[in-house]
């Protein structure tokens, strides 16, 4: 018959193993979180992440964030607008698969750098769709 002393001792292996598992469970886990955040960490649990934190991973990944935006109040009592900073930078994904950086111009849109105006010389101004926002197209291939 095992004695008490043979049995704390087995059931403290038991427990060291069990602490040396978890304990290189979640260091790889935080290793993966840091080293990989966006294959790891669906976008769309992103938004429940607290405030600082979100902008900060969202600023690693070139996503679109609070600190890149401005808000500009409506007259007619509807939700303020949101528009890029001048020089913001964001990724962006044209067509299905291609990645691109996307570097907003001095007044906060995305034109081609070649494009570049000044703001005597505008003639039009488009807000609001997929184009003007670089949203599934490559400001580089408009024309």
């Amino acid at each position: 018959m095992p004695s008490m002393r043979t049995g704390l001792w087995r059931l403290a292996r038991r427990l060291a193993g069990i602490l040396v598992f978890t304990g290189i469970l979640l260091g790889g886990l935080e290793v993966g979180l840091r080293a990989f955040p966006a294959e790891l960490i669906p976008m769309s649990w992103l938004k429940r992440f607290q405030s600082d934190l979100r902008v900060e991973i969202a600023e690693r990944l070139s996503l679109p964030n609070e600190n890149q935006m401005w808000e500009l109040p409506r007259d007619d009592d509807g939700p303020s607008l949101q528009l890029y900073r001048p020089q913001a930078r964001t990724e962006q994904t044209f067509g299905t698969r291609e990645r691109s950086d996307v570097t907003r111009d001095a007044q906060g849109f995305c034109n081609p750098p070649r494009d570049r105006y000044d703001l005597a010389t505008i003639d039009v101004v488009v807000l609001g769709d997929s184009f003007a926002e670089c949203i599934a197209a490559d400001p580089a291939a408009m024309r």
